[in-house]
């Protein structure tokens, strides 16, 4: 009951806790750093461990070797925090789909945690761009631009105006 208030609150708990799977998926679900206490067959359990990375893609550094190697579990982790492709196996970190993943989820964050062929493709470079510009960002530099468009207009009908006499013509 403790680590669902506190996931850290794992570290105190008995080897029998450490090693269940709804106690300490409760205790990652609160702070995925808690995994660092659990048993190391909750740590090397497939399942377990894809479930965890679903829900906080870190997991997957606190995950036991060979399941870092493991495409769907990274893949998993990617989707859910792009940033957790530095936690891959170096093999993984080159495999174009699942760097794409990362990219589109955390930009350049993730493509510097890829292998260096990939951090030179001008796709996923341009892609890292893209995925870092927010969509508030993107909504007020289109307002920007309708502004500037619309002040652009007004100017230009004010000089039409003062050319013509006063009468407004549009040609």
């Amino acid at each position: 009951a403790a680590v669902r208030q506190n996931g850290w609150a794992l570290e105190y708990a008995a080897a029998p806790l450490k090693a269940d799977r709804e106690i300490v998926m409760a205790a990652a679900r609160q702070s995925c750093a808690a995994l660092r206490f659990a048993a190391e067959a909750l740590r090397g359990d497939r399942e377990f461990m894809l479930a965890a990375v679903q829900h906080k893609g870190h997991a997957l550094g606190y995950a036991a070797g060979p399941l870092r190697a493991d495409r769907e579990i990274v893949l998993a982790a990617v989707r859910q925090s792009g940033s957790a492709l530095g936690c891959a196996r170096a093999e993984l970190r080159a495999d174009f789909e699942i760097v794409r993943t990362a990219v589109r989820e955390a930009g350049r964050v993730a493509l510097q945690q890829a292998g260096y062929e990939l951090q030179a493709d001008q796709y996923l470079q341009r892609l890292a761009t893209e995925a870092g510009r927010p969509m508030r960002l993107r909504a007020v530099l289109k307002y920007a631009r309708d502004l500037r468009e619309a002040n652009l207009k007004a100017k230009v009908d004010l000089w039409l105006t003062c050319r013509n006499d006063g009468e407004l013509h549009h040609w």
